[in-house]
């Protein structure tokens, strides 16, 4: 348990915990551009020289293609069904940039009279992942959670999608707005993912007092939320989904 995540666990109470992760979660699909390295994309990266308006809406909301490349890209590394995803040469920025645009084709944001309103539930984001599926011949099914209310529910499903190694993609709805979110820098915001997909990569739980952490990729780096933020009554966009 890093710093970070000590921070948040400490002020939730937790004691006696216990850690749930993908088997290579610290170097989660692992890229590096000029000495730096991110813990998978970032929207912030996506550019169209010939497209200013397509780029300025895949920055703002192009966060669910991310999460769907994360995902393919990290199993594609123990699992020949998804070599599709694989990047042959080193996994560089600017090569990974190349597969999120990929997907970002697919999994499109849904805009409404100019305006962008992303992939805003587990059923677009379906809809827009068989479609791939289509495009590519390939074949998978999709676990999505359904009881959001209801503690160990959650942490069954959670726990077992990272025990089969397969990243989940969290949907966080409006009460993101006053989720806080604890960066491996030190770094502490709040309202920064409403309405925004991430890739869950770990899960710390206490199951004594019925509290959870969970670390995710978001933006290229780690971050950790509680679990009991993400439970908090959402009515519209909320979900978790992984494929098998």
């Amino acid at each position: 348990m890093n710093k970070a995540c000590k921070v948040l666990a400490n002020k939730l109470g937790m004691k006696n915990t216990r850690t749930t992760a993908l088997k290579s979660s610290e170097d989660f699909v692992l890229i590096t551009e000029d000495g730096t390295k991110f813990y998978g994309g970032d929207q912030n990266w996506y550019y169209w020289e010939e497209d200013k308006i397509k780029s300025a809406v895949a920055v703002y909301s192009g966060c669910a293609s991310v999460a769907v490349a994360n995902v393919f890209s990290y199993m594609s590394e123990n699992n020949d069904k998804y070599k599709f995803a694989a990047n042959k040469e080193k996994r560089t920025k600017t090569v990974y940039l190349k597969f999120m645009k990929l997907i970002y084709d697919f999994i499109k944001p849904l805009q409404i009279f100019g305006i962008s309103l992303g992939v805003g539930s587990i059923f677009l984001m379906k809809r827009r992942l068989k479609k791939y599926a289509n495009a590519y011949n390939i074949k998978f099914d999709m676990i999505n959670a359904k009881k959001f209310s209801k503690f160990n529910y959650l942490i069954d499903f959670i726990t077992t999608a990272l025990e089969k190694d397969v990243p989940i993609m969290m949907l966080i709805g409006f009460n993101g707005k006053n989720m806080e979110v604890y960066y491996d820098n030190g770094n502490v915001t709040k309202g920064e993912f409403m309405y925004h997909w991430v890739t869950v990569t770990e899960l710390i739980v206490d199951k004594d007092i019925e509290e959870a952490v969970l670390r995710c990729s978001t933006w290229g780096r780690s971050a950790y939320i509680s679990l009991r933020d993400f439970m908090k009554f959402e009515p519209v966009c909320r979900g978790l989904l992984y494929i098998i």
